[in-house]
């Protein structure tokens, strides 16, 4: 391991592999409670800033939010956003239209704001941030797998305002993404999956 850098390991808890993965992406106190600030950031990014000129962007200019990220680079709408999932990704269309229906008939109005999760940045010991942390990951273990939907129902929910860092996801200050295309992350994931014989 490189310097100041440090292995932190998990138990699966009978979750699979890519629950595991949300569980500490979207809480990831639960595993790092010793530290002052957590960055999430997508496997597809690569990091080009240090990490604590991140943290005095959002602590000058975040107006005391407590949850920095970029917005959503082509929909401001949950309802679209789970109609172009429904028809583009591998998802599980009745537990998404279930979803939907939730949120429709929780009064959630289109075009409220939708955001990315590919970088997401948090002061861990701000209660507000584990407890919102704690509801998003419940509301991504109830539906899709799709964790974007719950963080813009939960943020118009809870009337939370993340703070919208300056730039496009494409193109900031702080990452490049993508560095690998989806195309590339497929074929690496099925490269590491354990290959079925009939013994």
């Amino acid at each position: 391991m490189p310097d100041g850098v440090r292995s932190v390991r998990v138990e699966a808890n009978g979750l699979p592999p890519g629950r595991l993965s949300r569980r500490y992406k979207l809480a990831p106190h639960l595993a790092l409670d010793d530290y002052d600030w957590t960055i999430y950031l997508d496997n597809r990014a690569k990091l080009s800033a240090n990490p604590h000129e991140i943290v005095a962007d959002m602590q000058e200019r975040g107006g005391g939010a407590f949850l920095g990220l970029f917005a959503h680079p082509e929909r401001t709408c949950v309802y679209e956003e789970a109609r172009v999932v429904r028809r583009k990704k591998p998802v599980n269309k009745k537990r998404l239209d279930e979803q939907v229906a939730v949120y429709r008939s929780a009064g959630m109005p289109a075009d409220v704001g939708l955001y990315a999760g590919t970088f997401l940045v948090r002061p861990r010991a701000d209660a507000r941030a584990a407890a919102f942390a704690l509801r998003w990951y419940e509301e991504f273990l109830l539906h899709s797998e799709r964790d974007q939907l719950g963080l813009a129902f939960l943020s118009w929910l809870m009337n939370v305002k993340p703070y919208l860092f300056e730039g496009q996801l494409t193109d900031n200050r702080f990452f490049r993404w993508p560095v690998i295309s989806n195309r590339a992350r497929r074929q690496y994931q099925a490269s590491q999956m354990p290959i079925q014989t009939n013994a």
